[in-house]
């Protein structure tokens, strides 16, 4: 090979590197801490009517940052992530929130199973996860559907999370009686938290058709 046949030097090409796996794994611990904080306020709040607007507030959110198509660039220091921050989905309020909720209702119902014993018939409790793991999937989609900027792809992901939403709830009733009242604050947790889900769903929807 010559010297002619190396890739030369372009000013006009040259730009940012790109990031490292170690940049990105500590941006992504970045962001899980967000959602622990979301879920700490959350948890914090959740007697509130009000609750998710609270969380937003105090999250630092703007009114107009649960829309969607939001870029969040205001992001504090942290000396473990390269300052040139590069904006993805996990920044999204409605990411996060999708995220936390998610996990916060799998927690509720995972309580409830261990303190109901064997109340709950393994099979529904299989298709209850899986019910509420497909709403988690499709909020994912519907947010990065915004980012393409086709919101109408971000309506029709949200009514399928809404149809999963339909049937985790569906299942959740289902919930023998004895397994309920042994374990009726993880029932109630669960059952509120999914209607919260089912809140965010409604909002992002309502935000694209406007």
């Amino acid at each position: 090979m010559h010297d002619e046949d190396q890739p030369q030097g372009d000013a006009e090409n040259s730009g940012q590197a790109p990031w490292s796996e170690s940049d990105w794994a500590a941006y992504l611990k970045r962001q899980e801490l967000e959602v622990a904080r979301f879920l700490s306020i959350y948890n914090e709040v959740k007697a509130l009517p009000d609750r998710l607007d609270t969380c937003a507030r105090r999250m630092g959110w703007e009114p107009n940052e649960w829309s969607p198509g939001t870029e969040i660039i205001d992001i504090e220091f942290d000396p473990e992530v390269p300052q040139d921050l590069p904006y993805c989905i996990h920044q999204h309020p409605v990411f996060i929130v999708g995220r936390a909720l998610s996990i916060q209702a799998s927690t509720s119902f995972r309580s409830l199973l261990r303190d109901s014993g064997k109340a709950v018939e393994p099979l529904l409790a299989a298709e209850l996860m899986l019910s509420l793991w497909e709403v988690h999937q499709q909020i994912i989609l519907a947010v990065n559907a915004t980012d393409t900027g086709d919101l109408s792809l971000t309506v029709v992901h949200m009514k399928r999370a809404l149809t999963s939403l339909n049937t985790t709830l569906g299942l959740l009733q289902s919930v023998p009686t004895e397994a309920r009242m042994s374990a009726m604050g993880s029932f109630e947790d669960t059952e509120s938290t999914l209607f919260d889900l089912r809140e965010i769903c409604l909002r992002v929807m309502s935000d694209c058709r406007w």
